[in-house]
């Protein structure tokens, strides 16, 4: 639901709610050759729900644009959390973790959900005729994963450890952005656009061994998830757009960024735990970090009854032909060291684990072009189409 209310023509004042509800099924048997229902598994269907309210501001006064809004997203997990909070015999969650699921969650036609208010603030304002300076401040959630919250919550699965237990009072993870950017409009056919930003991201969900005595398990260990990692990321932007009459558009952009954090999967507190990675607290690069970026966009068109050649009218007229060419850093890796030779003479490598992701690999580039004539027959228009996905097979 939308509301949308002009108080004048420069004040733009917009509300509204969104509300999303679902059902989910999970049937995880592991081993299913053994027993009834396998060595171990793990059956649940849950019904959470999720949704936002939200106000915002749209002010315009003397050239400059004022955004400002305010967001609260909510969700409740379901009864299946619930229950299993209140029920003593889930004995992998902890007493502590009761109490802080109590304690962080408000009661709403007696179901339990979590809220999170993020403000958000947008302004652009004009340097000279021809340029725009503009800045952005907001706050984004995202909530977790449903294994990372429902796994093994069930008491008659709750002794089985073919999986990671799910932790009931999990946050969602949240963003903090920033963005300040000039766009300079050289004429009305050349547009170029320059952004710097930063992000910092916080309650990323990681793993964690625990253990845990009761009169039912007396020495129990076991892996859940936690909000306790973090990551930031900064870069600059350029995009310089281009065009030409009615036949040609283009767009070209580029960008460098950095990517780093305590770790790159929820999997590596279990990694440390397992001894295949070595617990830091230092900033790492993550997996998905691409420094460099580049990409070019042209679309050429050349107008029906406007060939380029004078005797192809009819035939050699009205189609367009589209190129993207894509330029992309490598995926991240570990290097190895050279730790010595074998008895048998081959060389020995050991992982650098002093540089975490620190290694590059072979840069990414494609090109792709799309060719596409519309020909007049029978009364409709048809379209002839060829598409090549990687044109030079890189």
């Amino acid at each position: 639901f939308d509301l949308t209310k002009y108080f004048s023509e420069k004040n733009k004042f917009k509300a509204g709610f969104d509300a999303t509800f679902q059902e989910m099924q999970n049937i995880d048997i592991y081993q299913p050759w053994v027993g009834t229902l396998g060595l171990n598994n793990d059956i649940y269907g849950v019904y959470p729900a999720f949704g936002a309210l939200y106000v915002q501001d749209n002010i315009t006064f003397s050239g400059m644009i004022l955004n400002v809004g305010l967001r609260f997203d909510y969700w409740f997990p379901g009864k299946y959390v619930d229950d299993a909070v209140e029920n003593p015999d889930v004995v992998t969650i902890p007493d502590q973790i009761r109490e802080d699921y109590r304690n962080k969650t408000f009661t709403f036609f007696g179901r339990r959900g979590k809220g999170r208010l993020s403000p958000r603030v947008g302004i652009s304002h004009p340097v000279s005729d021809n340029q725009m300076l503009f800045f952005s401040y907001g706050h984004f959630s995202k909530r977790p994963k449903p294994q990372f919250v429902y796994a093994k919550l069930n008491p008659s699965s709750a002794q089985s450890t073919f999986q990671k237990f799910g932790n009931p009072d999990l946050d969602p993870e949240t963003t903090v952005a920033y963005e300040i950017g000039l766009q300079t409009q050289f004429t009305s056919d050349d547009v170029l656009t320059v952004t710097a930003y930063y992000k910092d991201i916080f309650d990323y969900v990681s793993t964690r061994s625990a253990r845990i005595t009761t009169s039912r398990l007396s020495t129990g260990n076991f892996v859940t998830y936690v909000n306790q990692d973090y990551a930031r990321s900064r870069g600059v932007e350029a995009e310089f757009r281009k065009r030409v009459g009615r036949w040609f558009r283009g767009s070209v952009s580029g960008s460098y960024a950095i990517t780093t954090g305590k770790s790159s999967s929820p999997d590596q507190g279990l990694l440390v735990a397992r001894g295949d990675e070595d617990e830091t607290i230092k900033e790492n690069f993550v997996i998905w970090d691409r420094p460099f970026q580049f990409s070019l966009n042209s679309t050429f068109n050349v107008l029906k009854d406007e060939p380029l050649f004078d005797f192809g009218r009819g035939i050699f007229d009205d189609y367009s032909f589209y190129v993207r060419l894509f330029f992309q850093s490598g995926k991240r890796y570990t290097p190895a060291m050279l730790a010595g030779t074998l008895s048998n003479g081959r060389p020995d490598y050991i992982t650098d684990r002093d540089n975490r992701l620190a290694g590059l690999g072979q840069n990414w580039f494609w090109v792709d072009v799309n060719w596409e004539k519309n020909i007049e027959l029978a009364g409709l228009t048809w379209t002839l189409s060829v598409q090549v996905k990687n044109l030079f097979d890189a």
